[in-house]
């Protein structure tokens, strides 16, 4: 099953995103911009980006899977409702540790944290000028308003 995004305002902010995760992670990690990701074997949603383990061959061999991932982020207009109702629970379920949405319709950033028994046991909003920083890989750090503003 594919989950992909029909998002078609976003494509400006997956590009500041990608942009300031590659600053970020430098060569510690693999930014992975709308591939997919196998989650199980009949799940395969392609996330508009993935920061995933480094892998020297980059993922060739076989998609990410949840012990690869450390972040998972959705820009999301139109189909926010999608991405919290369907691809966030899909996410905790297969362990992936962090996922953010990044809510063009609110401005502020929705950082989902600590599955447990297939479901996010915390979510922080993150106005507009403030910063999220991942506990899964605390070298990003982000204010928002480098994105949303």
């Amino acid at each position: 099953m594919r989950l992909d995004n029909d998002d078609e305002m976003q494509p400006e902010y997956d590009t500041k995103m990608m942009t300031f995760l590659m600053r970020q992670v430098q060569d510690e990690a693999i930014i992975s911009p709308q591939n997919p990701v196998q989650l199980t074997d009949y799940t395969e949603p392609q996330p508009d980006l993935a920061v995933l383990r480094y892998r020297d061959d980059y993922y060739a061999q076989a998609l990410p899977r949840a012990d690869d991932i450390l972040l998972l982020i959705e820009v999301a207009d139109t189909a926010l409702t999608y991405d919290r109702e369907e691809k966030m629970p899909r996410y905790a379920q297969a362990g992936v540790p962090e996922a953010w949405i990044v809510n063009l319709t609110e401005l502020l950033i929705e950082q989902y944290t600590l599955p447990v028994k297939g479901q996010y046991t915390r979510l922080q909003k993150v106005l507009l000028g403030d910063t999220v920083t991942s506990p899964t890989f605390p070298r990003i750090a982000l204010n928002t308003s480098l994105i949303l503003g």
